[in-house]
């Protein structure tokens, strides 16, 4: 649906039919919106950030032309907050497969650049739709991080199951 030219990357291809101009609009305004809140709590208050999509694929096929969040301008907005980029597989954090993915964050799961797929063999997905799920362990991990966060700000934060956040 999109290219890598900046004009691509938003607005999608030219030859996009109705429905696929219509879904490409909605994810470009979703990941849009997302950059908005992210900034503008972090401007208002310091609050904390975490922003994921798939990795840059192009950066392991250089010859192909593959749109990504990452290459657009807009993911350089995020530079400014602090934290990182993060590049990950989401296979040993419980995902059916490897997704190489990256997150910008100042949340303390850098640890997951270092996670190294050790299987022999993936589940076989029929459709990315199965992948729109985090993974269990990247959920944990999230979940732990923001009660963190929230405790140092001086919330308290009480699961509604006991042992909500256990393994």
């Amino acid at each position: 649906l999109r290219g890598r030219a900046p004009e691509h990357i938003w607005n999608g291809l030219p030859q996009l039919t109705p429905s696929q101009r219509q879904k490409c609009d909605g994810d470009s305004v979703l990941m849009l919106r997302a950059l908005y809140l992210i900034i503008t709590a972090n401007e208002a208050n310091g609050c904390p950030h975490l922003l994921e999509h798939p990795s840059d694929a192009q950066e392991k096929h250089p010859e192909r032309d593959m749109a990504s969040f990452w290459a657009a301008g807009q993911a350089k907005a995020l530079d400014h907050l602090g934290g990182k980029e993060v590049h990950f597989l989401q296979c040993p954090l419980r995902a059916p497969t490897p997704k190489p993915t990256t997150v910008h964050t100042d949340l303390g799961v850098t640890h997951w650049e270092h996670l190294r797929c050790n299987h022999q063999r993936h589940q076989h997905v029929q459709s990315s739709a199965e992948l729109a799920r985090w993974p269990w362990g990247m959920m944990l991990d999230t979940a732990k991080e923001l009660v963190k966060v929230a405790s140092m700000w001086g919330h308290k934060l009480r699961p509604r199951y006991p042992g909500a956040l256990a393994e």
